[in-house]
């Protein structure tokens, strides 16, 4: 019986390939894929912004990708190519220019209305409605700020007739709720 000798190329079709390789001659494919899928977003004159900086766009940010994620704006592409908030960004890790391009909205409150769009509740609220809530929450941390001066003042003035261990020492009982063996 004849032992057959595996080869590369018959395991090949088997295994999942793994991640390309950072070479030059992958770089000069990305850098090919980049710039024809910038060539077609400039023809259709769509707006090119700067990708996430991670993999999605922070959570106080009104930009998000256009597609069917949990995060993202469920909204119909061609439809919302007519939009002034309507625009793209470049995928560096994608493998062909049509996967390169990947459509976002600049503005989501625009799509606010839309219970299907998928906007978040905190981006629902219009922009006076916003403004009022942060100079709330604003007022509110100031509040809380500046109480602490007062605490810290209280405590100082009651700490100060005392010598240290009789200090510690009363600290302690508080702490603990009962009397402290001087």
């Amino acid at each position: 019986m004849a032992r057959h000798r595996l080869h590369l190329h018959d395991v090949g079709a088997v295994t999942t390939p793994g991640p390309r390789s950072t070479g030059p001659g992958e770089k000069v494919h990305r850098r090919r894929i980049e710039s024809e899928a910038r060539a077609k977003l400039e023809r259709q004159r769509i707006r090119i912004v700067e990708p996430p900086s991670g993999y999605d766009f922070a959570a106080s940010s009104t930009t998000r990708q256009i597609g069917s994620g949990s995060r993202a704006l469920h909204v119909d592409v061609p439809q919302h190519r007519k939009e002034p908030c309507h625009a793209a960004y470049l995928n560096p890790w994608a493998r062909s220019a049509k996967d390169a391009v990947v459509h976002a909205c600049t503005d989501v409150r625009r799509h606010a209305a839309d219970p299907d769009a998928g906007v978040d509740p905190h981006l629902r609220l219009s922009p006076d409605e916003a403004k009022q809530q942060r100079t709330e929450k604003r007022a509110q941390n100031k509040a809380w700020r500046q109480s602490h001066a007062g605490r810290r003042e209280a405590a100082m003035r009651r700490l100060s007739d005392f010598d240290d261990g009789e200090g510690i020492a009363r600290l302690v009982e508080e702490i603990v709720g009962g009397q402290v063996d001087r």
